[in-house]
């Protein structure tokens, strides 16, 4: 059995980009609890495709 933990993180919009400070903090704490960062979900994305909040997934083995 697998258990599934969401993050979501958001952006600061800029004027031609987003930057996202928080995710690196929570991919290396999350792997010291054992779990794997595998990907991503867009869930804002603002004019021209800019991806502005998004929940980053991770998994662990229980």
């Amino acid at each position: 059995m697998k258990d599934v933990q969401l993050y979501r993180v958001k952006g600061k919009k800029g004027f031609a980009s987003t930057t996202f400070e928080n995710s690196e903090e929570c991919i290396f704490e999350m792997a010291a609890k054992g779990y794997s960062c595998v990907g991503y979900v867009p869930i804002r994305v603002e004019g021209y495709g800019m991806i502005t909040e998004y929940d980053l997934i991770f998994v662990k083995e229980v």
